[in-house]
């Protein structure tokens, strides 16, 4: 994988965990410590509404294209 983009992945799960969305807890597997993540109750909060944001803007976008909503 480009390590452009695992850095990215990175700077993005330390930003969710910084946020209170993510724990992470680092655990031995097959000789090698692995970090693993999980979400928090805020990260599940923070998911749905984010999630009801994406409908409001989907619907918006497809009340336009198919001329339910005009100016």
């Amino acid at each position: 994988m480009d390590e452009m983009i695992l850095e990215t992945e990175r700077l993005v799960l330390r930003k969710l965990e910084q946020n209170g969305y993510l724990h992470t807890y680092s655990q031995e597997f097959q000789g090698r410590k692995r970090k693993y993540y999980s979400i928090t109750d805020s990260g599940r909060q923070q998911l749905l509404y984010l999630h009801e944001e994406w409908i409001s803007y989907r619907d918006t976008i497809d009340g336009i294209i198919e001329g339910r909503i005009r100016n």
